[in-house]
């Protein structure tokens, strides 16, 4: 079985990109709420299980750049690899002059590497983009239902198999460096869901007639308000065996979520306001902690009111320096070398 990926519309791309916005958005928020304004950790927990959308998009996004490169018949994983290597790694390191700056701390290498690096999510992402040309082969093979069915057959024994380990190497597992929402590569598992996306009509192509805007945007309402008591109540911490069924949960919460979104039967307010997050959310993720770091040391406490009135007058120039940071990276993924040459009938990826 050899499926073709639907053509995709505007609107399933500028979607995929305000879920990433939304991802983003809800992560900011609950670090910003747990760490200046509340004492208790349940935003936290629904900000980490809102990166199940991010990996999702992601997913989704890698399926069609993989597609691009493809197209011309002369795949390189050199390539490929390079374009990933800038794109995810200098802006990582650059964050990460930041925390050694705050903690004077130097990195190890463990953490230079990002093999386990102080942002949890980055070694996930980096595992994701690793094993996403592997995934691409394996669903063009197999189609969208047996690559998923496969996938997370495999993410389940590997779950079970961890359980059996001894209690100290079962905690190293199961930690986040690893696993995601207490499932082995669980991480990979969300982002195989995006890639199986990208190869089914109700989530890439509208041949039919979109929902009218204004119920469009009512039905998007709905879907946030269903979808935040839904972060909070899958995100908090559980039991190991509820942790891992709250993981397929949340699984199935964010799919149906970007789904309905996708198919066009719902728009998403402020899409320009979450598009505009989504495409810098890799540096806003990175760089938030040191904002915070540099507003305090400037003498802007966050924790104060007048500190938190600064931080919010200074959070433009910090969005700036966030945009551009991301189009140096991306610069930087597409010179030559890294670069398919001109007269190629594969296109460059995008992100």
């Amino acid at each position: 079985m050899n499926p073709s990926l639907p053509q995709p519309t505007p609107v399933a791309r500028d979607t995929t990109t305000a879920l990433r916005g939304i991802a983003i958005l809800i992560v900011l928020l609950s670090h910003f709420l747990t760490n200046f304004i509340v004492s208790h950790d349940s935003f936290g927990h629904a900000g980490n299980a809102a990166v199940a959308l991010f990996f999702i998009a992601s997913g989704y996004g890698n399926a069609w750049s993989l597609e691009k490169r493809h197209a011309g018949g002369n795949f390189s994983l050199r390539r490929y690899y390079g374009d990933r290597f800038f794109r995810l790694y200098p802006l990582y390191w650059l964050a990460l002059c930041g925390i050694w700056a705050s903690t004077k701390t130097a990195p190890d290498l463990w953490a230079f590497s990002a093999i386990k690096a102080p942002y949890w999510f980055v070694s996930a992402i980096i595992h994701c983009a690793v094993a996403a040309p592997l995934l691409y082969r394996f669903l063009r093979r197999a189609g969208p239902w047996r690559f998923s069915l496969s996938l997370f057959g495999l993410l389940a024994a590997a779950t079970a198999g961890a359980t059996a380990l001894p209690e100290d190497i079962r905690a190293i597992v199961l930690s986040n460096t690893i696993s995601y929402r207490n499932i082995v590569l669980g991480h990979i598992g969300f982002f195989g869901i995006g890639m199986a996306l990208a190869f089914l009509p109700v989530a890439g192509s509208q041949t039919r007639p979109a929902t009218a805007p204004l119920r469009a945007k009512a039905l998007g309402l709905l879907a946030l308000a269903g979808l935040l008591p839904g972060l909070v109540l899958l995100g908090g911490p559980k039991g190991q065996l509820a942790a891992s069924l709250a993981g397929l949960g949340l699984a199935a919460l964010c799919t149906a979520f970007t789904v309905v979104l996708l198919s066009g039967k719902a728009q998403l307010p402020w899409t320009r306001g979450l598009a505009f997050l989504g495409r810098n959310s890799y540096a806003l993720y990175l760089f938030e902690p040191n904002y915070f770091w540099a507003m305090a040391r400037l003498g802007f406490n966050p924790w104060t009111r007048t500190g938190l009135v600064w931080c919010a007058l200074a959070a433009p120039a910090f969005l700036v320096f966030c945009q551009l940071a991301e189009s140096s990276a991306a610069w930087l993924s597409r010179r030559p070398m890294f670069r398919f040459k001109p007269g190629s009938d594969a296109a460059p990826s995008t992100r």
